[in-house]
């Protein structure tokens, strides 16, 4: 999934996006590494532990907490039937611009 997101990502974007993968822990740290200048020293190591935290129990839940079942949300709500949006098509729809604007933490 992460190799036809960049490439949905590429193509949106007319430019080389390189799919990276990397473990929770290293995307915890990489997270406060690229984002928590504006957070407090003695919050980042809890921070990276609880992002890590967070991606292995959504990536090793039974629940399969991040899989959505369709047909389900289609029984309950079918006038959604037929109305999807391709992932590829999304991407080409957003106003993508170069602002490095994030957020604070804390």
């Amino acid at each position: 999934m992460g190799k036809q997101v960049t490439q949905y990502l590429s193509d949106a974007l007319d430019k080389e996006i390189t799919y990276d993968p990397c473990t929770p822990a290293e995307f915890g740290r990489y997270l406060v590494e690229a984002a928590g200048d504006t957070m407090p020293e003695e919050m980042r190591e809890e921070f990276a532990l609880g992002i890590q935290a967070f991606y292995e129990y959504n990536n090793e839940a039974p629940t399969r907490p991040f899989e959505v079942d369709m047909e389900h949300v289609y029984e309950r709500f079918p006038e959604l039937d037929g109305k999807r949006e391709t992932l590829g098509d999304w991407t080409k729809r957003q106003e993508w611009g170069e602002s490095n604007f994030r957020p604070a933490f804390g």
